[in-house]
């Protein structure tokens, strides 16, 4: 009986151990910004203007374009101090900043809007400038068109930006050394 019951035993230990053994592997190294993040949105449009932000990767991507993006992407946003024909007359002026995109080919500029209580870019009534150099890939649009797309969503703190759409397709910016 005592046999028995430690041959169970060991048994019931295998079976356990090779369940653990099998389990999904968990993602700590994760690149995503945590979610605990207590920024409020203004910190977080302030920590946005403070760095040049550089193409790191995007993960879930279905669009053939973003599949494209490299490294050679950067970021700088600039808060609006003064409202000029590329603004949003209705908008307020405190959440909308200047954003250009430079991949070594064209440099787009343009305004973005961001929502005033929620991690949301606000598509707002505004102008364009591009250098327009025939660039292919032409990485300045595809990232300009993805980041004032609707339902664009974005996340930041000291060392990452990311923007999500609906689709969960997600850019990883890092900030430019």
């Amino acid at each position: 009986m005592k046999i028995n019951n430690f041959l169970s035993i060991i048994a019931l230990t295998s079976v356990l151990l090779g369940c653990h053994n099998n389990a999904l592997p968990s993602n700590h190294q994760s690149n995503h910004i945590s979610t605990k993040q207590t920024l409020s949105i203004d910190e977080q449009l302030s920590l946005l203007t403070q760095h040049t932000w550089q193409f790191e990767k995007g993960e879930n991507l279905i669009d053939e374009n973003l599949k494209l993006l490299d490294g050679t992407i950067t970021l700088n946003f600039a808060k609006s101090e003064k409202r000029g024909e590329m603004h949003d007359p209705d908008y307020d002026l405190n959440y909308q900043y200047h954003f250009s995109v430079d991949a070594g080919c064209n440099h787009n500029s343009s305004i973005v809007g961001f929502d005033k209580t929620t991690n949301k870019v606000i598509k707002i009534k505004t102008m364009s400038f591009s250098t327009l150099v025939g660039c292919y890939p032409d990485h300045e649009t595809t990232i300009q068109h993805f980041i004032k797309n609707d339902n664009i969503s974005y996340q930041v703190d000291e060392n990452q930006l990311l923007f999500r759409d609906d689709n969960n397709q997600t850019l990883f910016f890092k900030k430019k050394p």
